[in-house]
């Protein structure tokens, strides 16, 4: 882990303060961050709603594997849910991939 020991000063108006503290606000950062990687030109984004849209594809994935397990415990075949167990794989895997590129 990173330990940032030094402190640096500088000097805003009351009206740079309050608008570096909403643009740091808005982004989930902290003022610390934020400043940082704008200095660094590292690209900040804002993925609202990802949480949400985990959440909801974990919960779809819960309900699958009950699925499965009735067509098994009963004996059926689970080709009527191939297509919906492919598209629930695609869609994490994007949701992968949208998460390893903002980190």
């Amino acid at each position: 882990m990173r330990i940032r020991d030094k402190r640096l000063y500088i000097r805003v108006t009351e009206e740079e303060g309050r608008f570096i503290r909403e643009k740091a606000q808005k982004q989930g950062m902290t003022i610390t961050d934020y400043i940082i990687n704008c200095s660094l030109d590292k690209n900040i984004y804002i993925l609202n709603g990802l949480e949400d849209v985990i959440l909801k594809q974990k919960e779809i994935g819960r309900y699958l594997d009950k699925m499965i397990l009735i067509t098994k415990m009963n004996n059926l075949s689970d080709d009527a849910l191939r297509p919906v167990i492919d598209g629930h794989i695609k869609v994490t895997e994007m949701i992968g991939s949208v998460i390893r590129k903002v980190k």
